[in-house]
């Protein structure tokens, strides 16, 4: 999610507040269709690493398909403004 701008929010550990401004990320063409939904249908017949032995050929069309897998990867895009906070690190038990 995308919560007051900022990109890769994990919304599960966010409180929602009335002033937040929350956007979705990575579903094409839209949140309630999302065609990268199909995939996870058909997660059972797909091996991990499939695009790498079927989009590799015809060479010419690769350069499309990578394009389409890094988007589908789920990097968000970069912030409206530039973080002013310093994220604190804790401690891993």
């Amino acid at each position: 999610m995308r919560i007051d701008g900022i990109p890769n929010v994990p919304a599960c550990r966010t409180l929602a507040d009335d002033d937040m401004t929350v956007e979705s990320q990575n579903a094409w063409p839209s949140l309630k269709f999302d065609v990268a939904n199909l995939v996870d249908k058909l997660a059972g017949w797909l091996r991990p690493g499939f695009y790498y032995r079927y989009f590799i050929r015809p060479r010419w069309l690769y350069h499309i398909w990578e394009r389409f897998l890094r988007k589908a990867a789920g990097i968000g895009k970069l912030p409206d403004s530039p973080v002013t906070h310093v994220p604190v690190k804790r401690k891993q038990a």
